[in-house]
């Protein structure tokens, strides 16, 4: 595979940027995160399950929630070693320790020869496969009007009750096919874009030099929501 392009921009006023990827080219094996912006150093725990995921991958076939409870382990109990370092307020600190912070999450693997992607995802960060120059599959969003203000996510403290309801799905692939891996924001005017017959990917690729600018006027214009927004495009 190769990137065509990347980059992950935080919100107009805000210092941190709550998204987080990685990509592993040698391997085939990446991950995007949008950290829940209600949830205490979401930023960090985000930025951890996509290192994570990208260096020692769990066998997406084989997922459970008792798999993914012991995956996500070692990274919780860094979460909670860093966040005691963090220059916060004592009752920030201990919100976070009883509340955790959460992401979204989506994950995937390509097979050795490129045929085949295995995909993970919770929440509604969002995966693209173009073929021929459209949209033949949307995962796991399918639609603009499955987008809601509350969204599914991968806690960094251990939460007994919690399914960790993942979706995962195998795709097939041929040489050519491009990927598109983007968070809410964009992932909505993808989607919105493609069903006006508009081709969105092309826009990204064509500005890819001066993606800030971009994306600021897509904001000032209401076609995004003006969210941390972060996008991979990759090539077979």
């Amino acid at each position: 595979m190769k990137v065509e392009t990347e980059f992950s921009l935080k919100k107009k006023n805000e210092e941190i940027n709550q998204d987080a990827y990685a990509i592993n080219v040698k391997n085939g094996i990446f991950g995007i995160a949008d950290g829940v912006s209600q949830s205490p150093f979401s930023s960090i725990w985000s930025k951890k399950i996509v290192t994570k995921f990208v260096n020692k991958p769990f066998n997406i076939s084989e997922i459970n929630s008792n798999l993914i409870h012991d995956w996500l382990d070692d990274i919780q109990k860094e979460w909670m070693d860093d966040i005691q370092k963090e220059k916060a307020h004592e009752l920030i600190i201990d919100m976070a320790k009883e509340n955790g912070g959460s992401t979204t999450f989506l994950g995937g693997i390509f097979a050795p020869n490129q045929k085949t992607l295995d995909v993970c995802a919770i929440g509604d960060s969002n995966l693209f496969i173009l073929r021929k120059n459209r949209i033949i599959e949307s995962f796991p969003i399918t639609t603009v009007e499955k987008f809601t203000d509350q969204t599914l996510g991968v806690f960094s403290i251990k939460k007994p009750d919690s399914k960790l309801s993942f979706t995962i799905k195998r795709f097939e692939l041929i040489k050519g096919d491009s990927i598109i891996l983007a968070t809410d924001a964009l992932a909505k005017w993808i989607l919105n874009s493609s069903d006006l017959g508009q081709k969105p990917w092309n826009k990204i690729l064509k500005n890819k030099n001066s993606i800030e600018k971009f994306i600021d006027e897509l904001r000032a214009t209401n076609k995004i929501d003006d969210d941390d927004t972060t996008c991979v495009i990759l090539q077979i």
